[in-house]
């Protein structure tokens, strides 16, 4: 009867909880460990599909882009904002986004990343269901103004466009209706292409009208336009 007596005060006190070891006492006040994600991607020959960009301030390599349909987009598992820190083992903090591609391009397989989360993850744009007739013929290795052209969609008049993320103001990301390609490419943006055009239509610069068999877009290198807020960076 006393053993049950004494196993009752024991459970009142709860003396049976686990008792945490104090904290140390040269414990730093502005201490912040940083979360370490790391993420492992198969691919093909195809491109990892995102951009990436030196910070001007911290010097990281940050997550710039993601294109909706690629590697980096399928798996979930990469965002805008990422710090990337290693790529399978090598560190490349200290290296040009041009190096890093380089990587990524010989990478074939399964690729290891190691990431520093974005410190607030904003939730990506749903997939748009926006759909836009092209009224000019578009060639991205003609326009001096996209910050990649090789990630460029080129499109003709008439073709209708799904545009997939406008998280871009200047250049958004879209696809062909009917292109059995999934991955979407940068198309400048309504208004960028309007801005584009007040700028001709106030230099006197408009092509005047040409056969239909050649382009009507007007290359940018014959204007100064202003592309000012485009996520510039290397596509990788």
């Amino acid at each position: 009867m006393q053993a049950v007596l004494s196993a009752h005060d024991i459970v009142a006190q709860k003396k049976f909880d686990p008792v945490l070891p104090p904290l140390p006492e040269d414990l730093d006040d502005d201490f912040e460990e940083e979360s370490v994600k790391i993420v492992r991607l198969v691919k093909n020959k195809e491109p990892l599909g995102a951009t990436i960009r030196r910070d001007e301030v911290t010097g990281a390599v940050i997550v710039a882009r993601i294109m909706r349909g690629g590697a980096a987009d399928r798996s979930g598992l990469v965002h805008v904002g990422d710090e990337l820190r290693e790529v399978n083992g090598n560190l490349i903090t200290h290296k040009r986004p041009e190096e890093i591609s380089q990587i990524l391009s010989q990478s074939q397989g399964s690729i290891t990343l190691k990431i520093i989360p974005a410190v607030a993850e904003e939730d990506k744009l749903r997939e748009s269901r926006a759909y836009l007739r092209a009224l000019f013929d578009y060639t991205p290795f003609e326009d001096k103004a996209t910050p990649c052209q090789e990630a460029g969609l080129p499109f003709r008049r008439g073709d209708i466009l799904q545009v997939v993320s406008q998280e871009d103001a200047t250049w958004w990301q879209a696809k062909k209706v009917g292109d059995c390609n999934l991955r979407a490419a940068l198309i400048p943006s309504t208004q960028f292409q309007e801005r584009r055009l007040r700028y001709r239509l106030k230099m006197g610069s408009l092509p005047s009208p040409v056969p239909s068999k050649a382009s009507t877009y007007d290359r940018t290198d014959r204007e100064d336009c202003d592309s000012k807020g485009a996520l510039n960076g290397k596509d990788v």
